[in-house]
């Protein structure tokens, strides 16, 4: 009788571990990403407002597969940015980016992001000269170039190559990515 009741107890101890774990464990955490926009400065970033219940781990992932930006966010926040690039003053590349969120160790979350990249044209091109009497001629006086993004990403210019002579202006657009 005793090995039957010790028998009884061992197994009501061990359906009532298994029940305690299915109906006592702590509920999966929710993510909700409510809105984001890219945003520059010294670099790219993307900004976000989002809703979650637990502390949660977000890692933005790259087109090249390089993890770019980590963080925590918690219960209490509602706003939060990524980066895009890791270093300031750089253009990020075009391509898919992915935002995920992770909570002990699984994903909870996953969003991709496409973008085309920056697209750089060379805008208006200003000219002033100016007579040189000791020249006998004119020399270049000042020179403004414009340049527009018409791209979905923020773009650094590092510099501009360009020629000017009786054809008119030429000029390329030089940055780094």
């Amino acid at each position: 009788m005793r090995t039957t009741t010790k028998l009884g107890i061992s197994i009501l101890t061990i359906v009532g571990i298994v029940l305690a774990y299915f109906f006592l464990k702590p509920p999966q955490p929710i993510f909700v990403l409510e809105n984001w926009e890219v945003t520059a400065d010294r670099t790219v970033w993307i900004e976000f407002t989002y809703k979650t219940n637990k502390r949660v781990e977000l890692v933005l992932i790259d087109p090249r597969g390089r993890e770019v930006s980590r963080s925590r966010l918690s219960a209490e926040a509602t706003r939060d940015s990524a980066r895009l690039t890791p270093f300031e003053y750089v253009t990020p590349p075009a391509g898919t980016y992915r935002m995920l969120v992770n909570w002990e160790g699984n994903r909870i979350f996953e969003k991709s992001f496409k973008f085309s990249g920056a697209k750089i044209e060379i805008g208006e091109v200003k000219v002033g000269w100016r007579y040189e009497e000791t020249l006998h001629g004119y020399v270049l006086d000042n020179l403004s170039i414009e340049l527009v993004n018409s791209g979905d990403l923020p773009a650094y210019c590092l510099g501009i190559t360009g020629t000017l002579d009786e054809e008119g202006v030429f000029w390329k657009w030089v940055g780094k990515s």
